[in-house]
């Protein structure tokens, strides 16, 4: 059997682009209401106190700049792995880096959005939003892009913190915004793939999808890519929003990135596939089965594709050909990409440490943050695999257990299935989460 026989490529539907005059007016589309009997998964996602780094490192005038569990931002020399400077927020950063001109961006989830000097770790200013940031941040000229978990989509000024425009989506956005053509392009978790004008936030064009947009954005040669809870990876005209390909797969397609690299599309999806698609088609061109899921997105530098794993792994696969080039073993789960600057590659664990690579696979150096205890998580992985999730997002500063009893009470009754807590632990993690073992 043929690789694409095991998977279907839709057709261009034109139908589920939404045009401005039609997203508000209109209401639903009933091609797109959830049925009585398809009723949300509500879950939690809680982290806890540790020193756990699960955001993108961001490498910069020869020094690499990434967050934390332990609520630090750090900044150290790239090469020898030595601190420079950190900066302490008030909560867990799970956000990727942005560096530009001298200046670090980054959100927390103590809801503060900083911007801070690349040089000395000095905060510029702050901006408080309406809820946790998850996602990382972009910039145009002087405006810099994020989404909130509240559903908020913002446009601040780069240099002085003030917002420009909001936009609301009413479910909370954690993928990366793109940047394009003079549009903004996010996903959020009320199904729909946005493109705002990049100055005025109002829209060019929507699309519906059948599942909430969890992953990150690729764009190249004027389309874009991004999967979907509904185990579609779609292939948008970035001008008019219009479906070139979809690829229907086994499993949700929520990786924080899918890398899009000369003729190619890479992604991972829950069933612990690396794909490679043919990026004007859509048609399967290998896939690599890992050892366990990947939370990573997939990044590519020098025709090799690197994917972080849960099974504690960094994986190296031959771009062209999907063969296993080797692996890299930490001591805890990795789900975050790795960064690359002058043949070296940096990524963090869940084991507390940033890690710099050589292409070859030889361990550079090492950099373990300030609290060398890998953070509690609970995480009921049913939401991941449901089209419509809804998430109760929050850290705690103490443990999960103590978060877990507070969200109980706001939404009623037991969140947890068995199969959380059997993933939990298989994660060496204890059942409430609350110690590390």
């Amino acid at each position: 059997m043929a690789l694409n026989d095991k998977y279907t490529k839709g057709e261009n539907e034109l139908d589920d682009v939404l045009s401005i005059a039609t997203t508000d007016k209109l209401g639903a589309d009933p091609r797109w209401e959830e049925k009585p009997n398809e009723s949300l998964h509500v879950g939690i996602f809680g982290v806890g106190s540790g020193g756990s780094i699960a955001s993108y490192p961001k490498t910069y005038n020869n020094k690499v700049y990434f967050g934390s569990c332990d609520h630090n931002f750090y900044c150290l020399n790239a090469e020898a792995g030595i601190q420079v400077w950190k900066f302490e927020t008030k909560d867990i950063i799970l956000a990727a880096t942005l560096v530009e001109n001298g200046i670090v961006y980054l959100g927390s989830y103590d809801k503060n959005f900083y911007a801070l000097s690349a040089e000395t770790g000095k905060q510029i200013w702050k901006t408080e939003l309406d809820s946790p940031i998850f996602c990382g941040a972009n910039i145009y000229k002087n405006l810099v892009y994020v989404g909130s978990l509240g559903g908020t989509f913002y446009a601040l000024d780069a240099l002085k913190g003030a917002i420009i425009w909001e936009f609301h989506t009413g479910q909370p956005i954690i993928s990366f915004p793109e940047i394009y053509d003079n549009k903004v392009f996010f996903g959020s978790f009320n199904n729909k793939f946005y493109a705002l004008d990049i100055l005025t936030g109002q829209e060019k064009w929507v699309y519906k999808t059948n599942g909430a947009i969890m992953s990150d954005i690729s764009c190249k040669d004027d389309t874009i890519y991004f999967g979907c809870n509904d185990k579609n990876l779609y292939s948008l005209d970035a001008k008019t929003g219009r479906v070139k390909w979809k690829f229907h797969g086994k499993s949700i397609i929520f990786s924080s990135y899918q890398a899009a690299y000369k003729n190619s599309v890479y992604f991972t999806d829950w069933s612990r596939n690396v794909f490679c698609l043919d990026k004007n088609t859509g048609q399967v061109k290998w896939i690599y089965k890992m050892d366990d899921n990947a939370v990573a997105g997939t990044r590519v530098y020098d025709d090799v594709v690197y994917v972080g794993c849960m099974d504690k792994n960094l994986y190296a696969i031959d771009a062209n050909t999907g063969q296993l080039i080797r692996k890299f073993k930490t001591l805890d789960m990795v789900t975050a990409s790795p960064a690359f600057q002058d043949g070296i590659l940096y990524f963090g664990s869940w084991d507390c440490n940033l890690y710099a690579l050589k292409t070859d696979g030889e361990l550079k150096w090492k950099f373990t943050t300030s609290n060398p205890l890998p953070s509690p998580v609970s995480i009921d992985p049913a939401v991941f695999e449901s089209k419509h999730p809804k998430f109760v997002w929050e850290s705690t500063g103490s443990t999960p257990d103590q978060y877990r009893q507070r969200q109980l009470d706001s939404v009623g009754g037991s969140v947890y299935s068995s199969k959380s807590s059997a993933y939990i632990k298989k994660n060496r993690y204890t059942e409430g989460g609350s110690r590390y073992t």
